[in-house]
């Protein structure tokens, strides 16, 4: 009750003696959350300092962070503000996988293709992390799917490297570009000298880095035996039929297929989807 009113001389003398401070009401609310709800700032501060479990949830399921952003959301913030790294409040969430945020946020009609410096799309940013339901709430709203990041990827050619066959159905019926391919190495090579978020050294280690943990197990026993100048090689200039041929995804290619795919479109090196699909 403290907590609602904002009686906080009274919620100091009561956090003084150590209380649970995750003990709920009947609604299933927390101490932490009412704070949130109601905007009580200071109150969230204190209660933050006895350890809360930040993620309790009420009966139907809100948390105390959604709650303090429908809080927030009422007073009609500019819900595209970014933060240095050209991350926006809907980019973020979706990134992270909050599916109610992102709810909340889409209802204020941000701007759903607003991107980081890198290029990264709420919708990219979502497939990057396979947050399906995300993904078609922002499909709703008509963001472009073929966007492309500082390397020229797309939603879908991130979604190449965990091959989620209901993400690529959903993307290519809006139309996707199934054959964009990335920059060749050279290209790659000079964007990311350029690009001071990561050297191109950090750059090759991430791509190594995403290979061996989102490929299938054959996939990653070969890659892992690689060098990260292999991954690097494997991915500049290719398209998302190279990614799912190189990772064996049967499924996947042939959606990509019977949406007309050029099963024909080559590398810089020439190298086909024939030639990944009997490399590993």
């Amino acid at each position: 009750m403290a907590c609602c009113y904002g009686h906080t001389d009274i919620v100091k003398l009561l956090l003084d003696k150590n209380p649970n401070v995750d003990l709920c009401d009947k609604y299933g609310c927390s101490p932490l959350y009412r704070a949130s709800e109601e905007g009580q700032l200071d109150l969230v501060v204190l209660l933050l300092e006895k350890n809360p479990n930040i993620d309790l949830c009420d009966n139907d399921g809100y948390s105390p962070l959604y709650m303090a952003i429908k809080l927030l959301l009422e007073k009609n913030p500019n819900v595209d503000l970014c933060n240095k790294n050209g991350w926006s409040p809907l980019n973020t969430a979706s990134d992270k996988g909050h599916t109610d945020i992102v709810k909340l946020l889409l209802e204020k009609d941000p701007n759903v293709d607003l991107c980081d410096k890198d290029g990264f799309t709420p919708l990219i940013s979502s497939c990057t992390n396979n947050h399906i339901n995300i993904i078609q709430l922002l499909i709703k709203h008509k963001p472009d799917a073929n966007a492309q990041t500082y390397d020229r990827g797309n939603a879908l050619f991130f979604n190449a490297k965990d091959g989620n066959l209901e993400i690529t159905q959903i993307l290519l019926e809006t139309n996707a570009d199934c054959i964009i391919c990335t920059y060749y190495k050279q290209t790659v090579t000079e964007t990311v000298n350029n690009n001071p978020s990561e050297t191109l050294d950090e750059y090759k280690q991430s791509l190594f880095d995403n290979l061996v943990q989102d490929t299938s197990s054959l996939a990653t026993d070969y890659v892992s035996t690689e060098s990260v100048d292999y991954a690097f090689d494997l991915e500049a200039g290719s398209s998302q039929l190279h990614i799912f041929c190189f990772m064996g995804r049967f499924d996947v290619e042939k959606c990509l297929v019977d949406h007309n795919a050029d099963i024909n479109v080559k590398k810089e090196d020439a190298t086909t989807l024939i030639h990944h699909a009997c490399e590993v």
